[in-house]
């Protein structure tokens, strides 16, 4: 519980100055009133569209990786290919 009740005063209250709320909410409420997204339908379409950036930033990332690294082996393996 004790690591709940942090998690919370660290996102509503400011970190330069703790007697202010943070800028997070301040901004992001009215951000939410003003999308309109009190229907559920509306704020899973949001949810889901998010897991979708989320899944195809870890798509690209890793696809990237792997390129790097396979390109990176025949790279460190053409003296070796050379020398026989």
């Amino acid at each position: 519980m004790n690591i709940l009740k942090k998690f919370f005063v660290w996102f509503v209250y400011s970190s330069s100055n703790p007697q202010n709320i943070a800028l997070t909410l301040k901004a992001g409420v009215p951000f939410l009133v003003l999308l309109n997204l009190g229907d559920a339908e509306t704020l899973n379409s949001a949810v889901n569209s998010f897991i979708d950036v989320l899944v195809n930033t870890g798509v690209l990332v890793t696809s990237v990786i792997t390129t790097y690294g396979a390109a990176r082996k025949v790279f460190l393996s053409l003296p070796f290919i050379k020398k026989y």
